[in-house]
């Protein structure tokens, strides 16, 4: 009788998308309450499935049931942001070579940390190649993870932490290096945070914004040829 409720109510594809958009919408309410950027809907969200699966008991794959669905919008929602980048067209005709190179050394720079770091803390081969695409949207990086055997629940987290610590500390960055230019500083936020980084941005600036959304196309498209060539190495 139990694990037919059971079956009926978590094992249901709606228990997971409800609790999903619940815990997001706690997750704004407290930033909007705190106004603190490090309060991101996003950490704060992931922090309260998570509490809540462990206090309840509840499995994970019967969460991922709906919740999944999350992951299969990724994409889509990923186009939205050309919406800016079409408004700022002009200024991209201008600095196209500019963008593409600086938009390449972020990504080897990217690469090439992670490279360095894991051979050095002798990282296991399904983790380096978990971290290798961390800089690039979730539905690009989530790809390449698999085409290289690494574990995807790495490439999560990895692309997750980055990207709520960029979103976090943009202006504070900013700040101590002293970017002032709007098209380097959204060059960077798309490069190296990706969607979450970008959507803090587009709060800052809308060439802010526009300038992270080419760089997360763009970087994610250089990053399925730059990780497979630098993991050959490893």
């Amino acid at each position: 009788m139990f694990s037919n409720v059971y079956s009926d109510v978590f094992g249901n594809g709606l228990f997971g998308i409800f609790l999903t958009i619940i815990a997001f919408q706690i997750g704004i309410i407290i930033n909007r309450k705190t106004k603190l950027v490090i309060f991101n809907p996003l950490l704060i969200a992931i922090i309260f499935v998570i509490v809540f699966l462990l206090i309840t008991g509840i499995d994970y794959e019967d969460y991922y049931i709906g919740g999944s669905m999350f992951q299969f919008m990724l994409t889509p929602a990923t186009v939205a942001f050309a919406i800016p980048l079409y408004r700022q067209m002009s200024i991209l005709k201008k600095n196209l070579w500019a963008i593409l190179i600086s938009i390449f050394c972020g990504c080897i720079s990217c690469t090439m940390t992670i490279f360095i770091l894991s051979k050095l803390w002798n990282i296991s081969d399904s983790v380096f190649y978990g971290l290798m695409p961390k800089s690039v949207t979730l539905a690009i990086a989530l790809g390449i993870t698999e085409e290289l055997g690494g574990i995807s629940g790495v490439t999560c987290v990895g692309v997750v932490v980055s990207g709520i610590i960029g979103a976090a500390f943009i202006t504070v960055f900013s700040k101590i290096f002293k970017i002032d230019n709007k098209i380097a500083l959204g060059l960077s936020v798309g490069t190296a945070t990706h969607a979450i980084g970008t959507s803090r941005a587009i709060q800052i600036d809308e060439l802010v914004g526009a300038m992270g959304s080419l760089s997360i196309v763009i970087a994610g498209v250089m990053t399925v040829f730059i990780v497979p060539i630098v993991s050959s190495f490893y």
